[in-house]
């Protein structure tokens, strides 16, 4: 019996496990090839600071980027899900008037509108003195 275990289970596990280990990857790496399918509206951009208005349709996705420091009114609200690098996932609600200070974040994270309304928002980013 010991030994149907060490010749035959044992191999079939590992072969197992460098079948899945690709695949992982693979998944991984659709995350990072993510575009974004939103609308964004510049509507100021200098030295200082970049005022954009953004625009996420039901189904439409946010870049996937390291956002910086921000400061975001909600026009019109929804539901977002958030998908990070390492395929964990976040729900976010957003509602109408909500005002969120943000950032630097640590990571990058693309959000897709999981909800029925269409949601907009008006995001300030600040940017880093040049030195």
């Amino acid at each position: 019996m010991k030994s149907l275990l060490m010749t035959v289970l044992i191999p079939s596990f590992m072969f197992g496990a460098l079948i899945a280990s690709p695949a992982i990857a693979q998944d991984k790496a659709k995350l990072k090839e993510v575009k974004a399918t939103n609308t964004s509206k510049v509507l100021h951009d200098d030295d200082r600071v970049r005022v954009i208005e953004n625009t996420t349709k039901p189904g439409e996705n946010n870049a996937n980027v390291v956002r910086g420091k921000r400061v975001v009114r909600i026009l019109q609200g929804g539901t977002f899900e958030r998908t990070y690098p390492d395929g964990r996932k976040e729900k976010v609600e957003r509602t109408t008037g909500q005002v969120i200070v943000a950032g630097p974040d640590k990571e990058a994270y693309w959000q897709k509108n999981i909800g029925k309304t269409t949601v907009v928002s008006y995001v300030v980013s600040i940017k880093e003195p040049k030195k």
